[in-house]
């Protein structure tokens, strides 16, 4: 009898270890051992301002927690589709913090009550959306698996997607970029970078890439001899002289299978219609291209 109570004993506590072993596995991301977890993102917002998000998480049932400031954070289960979370109570100091393994963060049910936004921590991060937020600054460094990223409308000067190259969606219409870095975002298929002040940009290795809005830029020259599936090409509005304009339409590639490619350009003055240029516009019609100089954006 000594003996199996013994046995037991001892296979407690071989458990025990093995449990201390696992304790660090077991906690939520951006926790260690013996100091304070890590918040994976952290949103500022004004004062006295109702707040609204909405996160997403890869698997149902998930746990995140958000910290106020007031003390215990509060828990809450979202699931693998979008779960409206709304800030209540007001957080100490304006900052929301939030732990656990978000997939998906939407702020653009309350664009003005935004200030900052800090998620270059959480690394699971596949979707954000922060449309309308007025950012001066966007961190994305730490965001590999992004695959959607919708920040139109905001106060961004650069924009780098270096980091983000599983980036499959990209709208950032409407802000003021110089300088946008998507060279290894080779994934990615849909891009709106129309109406800032971009002077070049490069698309070389972004091979599966299909629509492409850049109107109202500042753009001399644009490149497409790699990019072999675009079929929307919007470029009107920039500094695109005939010659670039027959260089552009010489580098197009047949429209898919399926698909009739369609690239809206500004009117070309007849004084410019060089029998070249007509002859390259003849040339992209027939690779099932059709232009259009009306300067609006029809949907595909």
């Amino acid at each position: 009898m000594i003996r199996i109570f013994s046995g037991h004993i001892q296979r407690a506590r071989r458990l025990f270890s093995l449990l201390l072993l696992l304790a660090p596995l077991l906690a939520l991301p951006g926790e260690t051992k013996g100091a304070e977890p890590t918040p994976l993102i952290s949103i500022s917002f004004a004062p006295d301002t109702p707040l609204s998000i909405r996160l997403r998480a890869r698997e149902d049932s998930t746990v995140v927690r958000l910290d106020y400031g007031h003390g215990t954070p509060e828990e809450r289960l979202i699931w693998d589709s979008y779960s409206d979370v709304e800030v209540k109570p007001q957080p100490k100091g304006g900052i929301v913090r939030i732990y656990g393994r978000v997939a998906g963060l939407d702020c653009s049910s309350a664009p003005k009550a935004i200030r900052a936004l800090e998620v270059s921590k959480c690394p699971s991060l596949e979707e954000l959306n922060v449309e309308g937020c007025q950012l001066a600054a966007l961190d994305l460094s730490g965001n590999p698996e992004l695959e959607e990223l919708e920040c139109a409308s905001n106060r961004l000067s650069t924009l780098d997607l270096s980091a983000c190259r599983a980036l499959r969606y990209l709208d950032c219409h409407s802000n003021n970029i110089s300088e946008l870095k998507v060279s290894s975002s080779d994934s990615l298929r849909y891009l709106d970078c129309s109406e800032n002040v971009l002077k070049n940009i490069d698309l070389s290795r972004s091979a599966a890439l299909q629509t492409l809005y850049c109107q109202n830029n500042q753009l001399a020259t644009l490149e497409l001899r790699t990019n072999w599936k675009v079929y929307q090409l919007a470029c009107f509005g920039n500094n695109l002289s005939p010659l670039a304009i027959e260089t552009l339409l010489r580098g197009l590639h047949i429209a898919p299978v399926g698909r009739q490619g369609v690239i809206y350009l500004d009117a070309i003055p007849s004084e410019s219609m060089t029998h070249s240029l007509r002859m390259t516009l003849e040339l992209a019609r027939r690779k099932r291209w059709r232009v259009d100089y009306s300067g609006v954006v029809r949907g595909d």
